[in-house]
């Protein structure tokens, strides 16, 4: 077999590398510019004039009732849009899963505070309410599409699918922003007339609303759907399939073999994308490895291979490594990852295992093999219970250009001294600080050259 040779131009010249490199400097400005937006927001609108000016709540809501409920309905609602914020960038979300997860609760707690007591709000002023029945309508509709959103944020993120996760819940941030735009909306609107009544106030009030919070659901459509995201919403349902080979190819890892009895879940299996299993109502993700690379002799188009490494008290591993052939196991595919290989930027494509992260890059590994493009494959495999299917992977070393190395230590600069870091993507698959360590191995490859399972992809 061959491959096509890169030439020795550096990928940083390259067009589309330096396109993908703006587009990551580009998102990041925007999400320090819409952190500062919401500053602003809170300071000026919400303190400065809604608590503490009398021309804030004290004149909009002259029911005390209603005005007490004002003011739940903005703290919680604040709270939500300070917590959610915070989510928006990579580093305080990746840094720890448990305060991810932990801000995420308070976010949706505020969130449910700040749902009921608009609804109070709505329940007891009415039509009264500042905007009339134009607001009163637009957050009957756009608090349901926005508790929804997080509810199936919720439901995504149970279900391990962590691009649909994202997708729900930047909707649902975008939707709760919106709200951020319809008082300078309405100095807008009111600028075209001459007439500023309260009545016409209200009248346009309730027209600001209905626009910002449609123009708000469309602007976040467009930026959440990805393609992830897209296969994750076509796939939420289990199917069952069957166990019909396992197979123990370390001392704590086993091959786990699949079979699809409608020969149908499994052919959306893709390189890189995960698989979640449930087993006993227990879930947990995994990622399909090619039957082609581990057990040829069990290939075929509807079953998939799954590594599960036993981890000591996991449920999940545990049932699987002790399920009989023949056993039932509920698979939901696909569970998209956030990473896209791109040959034609790159020379070199370095795949970094540490543990059962091994699974994804042999994944990533049969993809690349089938692409031809790269000049080199280098893989770099770290588990201190042995290495299966080693002498698989150097068979292939040869013809493909795949440089291997297998280690029983911890990663470091030194193993990676053959990688040309401006010439070469990089994809780890680990536990956290394991991954963390490899990619500051790297110090001279572009963080958006650069992957890690579970961290990017949140």
């Amino acid at each position: 077999m061959t491959t096509t040779v890169f030439s020795d131009a550096s990928s940083e010249t390259s067009p589309l590398l330096a396109a993908a490199t703006r587009r990551a400097r580009g998102f990041k400005y925007l999400r320090y510019a819409t952190a500062g937006l919401i500053v602003v927001f809170l300071a000026a609108y919400v303190v400065l004039y809604f608590v503490i000016s009398p021309m804030g709540a004290v004149r909009i809501y002259k029911h005390t009732t209603v005005r007490g409920l004002a003011y739940v309905h903005v703290a919680s609602g604040s709270l939500w849009l300070i917590a959610s914020t915070l989510q928006l960038f990579p580093g305080f979300r990746t840094a720890s899963f448990t305060r991810h997860r932990n801000v995420g609760y308070v976010a949706i707690g505020a969130c449910g505070v700040s749902f009921i007591a608009v609804w109070a709000m709505l329940c007891v002023a009415g039509p009264s309410l500042e905007g009339g029945l134009g607001i009163l309508l637009s957050s009957v509709v756009f608090s349901l599409v926005w508790v929804h959103s997080l509810y199936q944020g919720v439901r995504a993120i149970q279900r391990g699918q962590v691009e649909l996760h994202r997708y729900y819940m930047l909707r649902a941030y975008g939707i709760a922003g919106a709200i951020i735009a319809m008082r300078p909306g309405l100095i807008l609107l009111q600028s075209f007339f001459s007439t500023q009544t309260e009545d016409d106030t209200r009248l346009r009030l309730g027209i600001v609303s209905w626009a910002v919070w449609a123009l708000a659901y469309m602007a976040i459509e467009a930026y959440a759907t990805t393609s992830a995201s897209f296969a994750s919403r076509s796939r939420t349902s289990f199917e069952p399939c069957t166990v019909v080979s396992r197979k123990l190819v370390s001392p704590d890892m086993a091959l786990l073999i699949l079979e699809s009895p409608t020969h149908n879940v499994l052919a959306y299996a893709t390189p890189g994308h995960h698989a979640a299993l449930r087993i006993a109502g227990a879930t947990r993700s995994y990622t399909p490895v090619p039957l082609g690379l581990v057990a040829k002799d069990m290939q075929c188009p509807h079953r998939i291979g799954l590594l599960v490494k036993k981890v000591p008290n996991g449920k999940v591993s545990t049932l699987l490594h002790d399920c009989a052939i023949g056993s039932s196991v509920d698979v939901l595919l696909p569970v998209p990852s956030c990473i896209t290989l791109m040959p034609e930027t790159h020379a070199e494509l370095v795949l970094v295992a540490g543990g059962s992260g091994f699974s994804t890059m042999l994944s990533l590994l049969q993809s690349a093999i089938d692409d031809l493009r790269y000049k080199t494959i280098h893989l770099f495999v770290y588990t201190t219970a042995g290495t299966p299917f080693t002498d698989e992977l150097d068979a292939l070393a040869s013809p493909l250009r795949i440089v291997t190395h297998f280690s029983n230590d911890r990663p470091t600069a030194f193993d990676f001294r053959a990688v040309d870091p401006s010439r070469a993507i990089v994809a780890v698959c680990g536990p956290q600080g394991f991954m963390e360590l490899v990619m500051a191995s790297f110090p001279a490859t572009p963080r958006v050259n650069m992957h890690a399972f579970g961290l990017d992809d949140r």
